[in-house]
Order: structure tokens, then sequence, then C-alpha cells
């Protein structure tokens, strides 16, 4: 079945699963605030047989073309001010937004579009471009049931499996900012042991190597991201640093919310802040290791 599907924000994220989705034959309106962004879908609805991907001048033809909405942008700011000029475009609408923004700006924008009709869905997405791609990332959502269910077949095109964790907005943005700081944790913790190891004057892929067959510390991260690490190899980025310091940070307010100390997240957020600095938040999250191997006791 095709639907009418709606796409605001054509990140690296977005320009993944919106993909899919005109891979699986559902007719895509997408809009960005940069155009120039939207060109890799059209030329990819061309080179699909009975695709559609328009392109539309502003956001109010994206509502006014679909059925259903889906919604990705950058930060909570952004996010605020988008909703703010254009949650009355919505009513009647199926929306989701996919973006990582806590718990608190997704119930402003639930906020904003409950008294125009709108059905809404918060559906944070945990993964990262390369897993949009290949269908991997799964969605954690709250908010209406029915528009929930609406999302299926899109949900179904773009990733391997959704929770839906009830209709209170905000709980689906506050468990993907725990899963986002466990990230962030890990990536901090491997980057310390290989700068470590090294400057110990040992072998980095003796370390990698021997976790690697820990029963307990073996896991996909480690395997991947050590070596990128050790080559200096950051690019293409999968997930910015940039965007994990934001998550990281929307993380330790929700801690302070609920007065739950975090040290660990605290520590992992103040090196990927030192790595933006350092020049490396357009790189993968990986490049914090550059960041924390020039840095002393």
């Amino acid at each position: 079945m095709s639907l009418r599907v709606g796409w605001c924000g054509i990140g690296q994220m977005g320009e993944a699963m919106a993909g899919n989705l005109l891979k699986a034959g559902h007719k895509v309106t997408i809009w960005n605030r940069s155009p120039e962004k939207c060109e890799p879908l059209r030329l990819l609805a061309q080179d699909l047989e009975g695709c559609s991907c328009a392109v539309a001048i502003s956001p109010q033809e994206v509502f006014e073309n679909s059925d259903i909405i889906i919604v990705m942008l950058s930060t909570p700011d952004v996010a605020r001010a988008w909703w703010a000029d254009n949650a009355r475009f919505a009513a009647g609408k199926v929306v989701a937004d996919c973006a990582t923004l806590g718990h608190a700006t997704m119930e402003y924008i639930a906020s904003l579009l409950q008294p125009v009709g709108a059905q809404f869905l918060e559906a944070p997405v945990a993964g990262h471009s390369g897993m949009a791609k290949a269908k991997a990332i799964e969605f954690l959502c709250a908010g209406s049931r029915s528009a929930f269910d609406a999302m299926m077949p899109l949900f179904e095109a773009m990733g391997k499996g959704q929770t839906f964790l009830g209709e209170e907005v905000g709980k689906a943005s506050k468990l993907k900012l725990v899963v986002n700081s466990t990230l962030g944790n890990m990536m901090a913790t491997l980057a310390e042991g290989l700068a470590v190891t090294e400057k110990a004057g040992m072998s980095q892929e003796q370390y990698l190597t021997i976790i690697g067959k820990h029963p307990a510390m073996s896991n996909g991260l480690f395997q991947m991201m050590g070596p990128k690490m050790m080559e200096d190899a950051h690019d293409p980025p999968l997930f910015m640093t940039k965007h994990e310091e934001k998550d990281l940070g929307l993380y330790l307010e929700l801690a302070r919310e609920v007065n739950q100390a975090a040290p660990m997240a605290t520590a992992s957020r103040k090196l990927h802040k030192d790595a933006l600095d350092d020049g490396q938040g357009d790189k993968h999250m990986s490049a914090i290791y550059n960041t924390l191997k020039k840095q002393t006791s």
C-alpha cells in the first residue's frame, strides 16, 4: 500500500530514512531549509520505477500534500521555532517527530498539535545513518496509539523494530537519552583505554583483541570503533560528535530533573565539548579520541 508521506528535515538520517520510504513505493514530499539537500532523494526517485518524490517550497506544502508527516530537525531550539510556525498546518494529520530533542521539547510540540486536532507520535530513532540505510534502526514511540498504528507500514519500510511506550508524550525521548548517554559513555571509555595503552608503551591491537574476546566486554561498538580511532578514520561520520554532545547535555538535564547524579555522563559530555572546541564536531563521535589523547593528567 502506497502512502502519501511528508518529510521535513533532510539531514544524514532523514536522507537515509526517506530514501527507504521511496524504495518501498511510498509517495514522498520533502522539504529542507537548505533545498540542495533534497537533491539526492529527488535523483533516487528518478532511478526507481514508479516512485514519486516532490520537493516542496515550504512546510505548508508538505502538510497539504501528505497524510502522514515525519519531522526530523537538528536541535530543540530549531524544532521549537519550526513547530511554532507550522503546527497550524497539521490539522487532521498524523504527525511523527523522529528527532532526539528531549522530553520537554516533545511535550511542547504536542501542546501545539493537540489544539489543531493532529495525531502526534514522538518516535526518536535508535541508530546511526549507516544503520538507517541498512534498515536496522529501531523506533522508540509514545503518544497517539492511532498514529503509531498508522505509522506501522513506514516503520517496517525504514527499520527493524518499534516499541510503543504508552500515550504519555516524553517517555520515548527520555529512554532515547538514556540509550545515547550509554553510547557516549562507552565511546569515552574506549578512547581512554586506547590512549593509556599507547602512552604506556603497549599494543593497542592486543588491547582490542583481549577485550574483543572477553565474554563480558566484547561488543559491536568496541569492535567497530577501536580500529577507527587507531587509524584516525572518522569520516564520513555516521553520528557526529556535535550531536552526541547535544544528547549528553539533554540527558544531564533529565538526570538533574529526577535528582540523580550522573558522573559518567558528566565526564563524557565534557570530553565531547572539548572535542567540539578541538574541531572534531562534524566528525564521527569516535573522533573524541583525537582530543583525549592530547590531554594530560
